[in-house]
């Protein structure tokens, strides 16, 4: 993951990368977009619960 260190502060998205801050950490981070959605986290067997 990407850390920011520009002087631009910013949250969003921008092309493929998305820009965010962490609660309890210092500066901003940027990552690709991409993941799971919502709906597929809570419909798809392979996020179900470990036994």
């Amino acid at each position: 993951m990407a850390r920011q260190k520009g002087v631009i502060k910013y949250v969003g998205t921008l092309g493929d990368i998305r820009h965010f801050k962490i609660k309890g950490q210092e500066g901003y981070f940027a990552g690709m977009v991409g993941g799971p959605t919502g709906d597929q986290v809570l419909t798809a067997p392979e996020f179900g619960k470990n036994p």
